[in-house]
C-alpha cells in the first residue's frame, strides 16, 4: 500500500484537466490499484483542501512537500490558477467542482459510442482502476 498526498484541490484540478484535455470525466480516486498492479494506492487527503493541509503542517512544525508538476507554465498550473480566479470571483466554485465528483448523473451524460463514430473521437480509459467500486 502506498499513501499519496493528493488533496481536494488536486482532485478538482485533475477532473478539469481530464475534461478539457482528455475528453473524459475522471479524477484521482481515493483508493485505486496501481496501473501495473500489485500495489494499492490510497489518497487519505482527497477531502481536505491544500490550504488546510498546509496550515496543519505549519502548526505542527512539519515541512510540506510541494509537487514539482504544478509549475506556472504547466497545464496543471494553469488549471490551478483558473480555479483560484474563479473561486475569488465566485466563492464556492472550487468546492462545487469537487462535489461534482460524488454527484454524477449518468442519465444526463452522452453515450460515447455514437459521438466517437460521428466525430472521429476515440474512447479513452487509462485512469487508475478503482478498487471495489470506489
Amino acid at each position: 500500500m502506498l499513501a499519496l498526498g493528493h488533496t481536494a484541490d488536486d482532485c478538482a484540478e485533475a477532473l478539469l484537466r481530464n475534461i478539457l484535455f482528455n475528453g473524459r470525466i475522471a479524477s484521482l480516486p481515493p483508493v485505486a490499484a496501481s496501473r501495473k498492479g500489485g500495489l494499492r494506492l490510497i489518497r487519505p487527503l482527497v477531502l481536505v483542501s491544500e490550504t488546510l493541509t498546509a496550515e496543519y503542517a505549519r502548526a505542527h512544525g512539519l515541512q510540506a512537500v510541494t509537487c514539482v508538476c504544478s509549475e506556472k507554465t504547466s497545464v496543471r498550473g494553469e488549471i490551478r490558477d483558473f480555479l483560484a480566479r474563479l473561486g475569488t470571483r465566485h466563492p464556492g466554485v472550487p468546492e462545487s467542482v469537487l462535489a461534482a465528483l460524488g454527484n454524477v448523473n449518468p442519465y444526463a451524460l452522452f453515450d460515447p459510442a455514437p459521438l466517437a463514430r460521428g466525430a472521429g473521437l476515440r474512447h479513452t480509459d487509462d485512469a487508475e482502476a478503482p478498487v471495489n467500486g470506489r
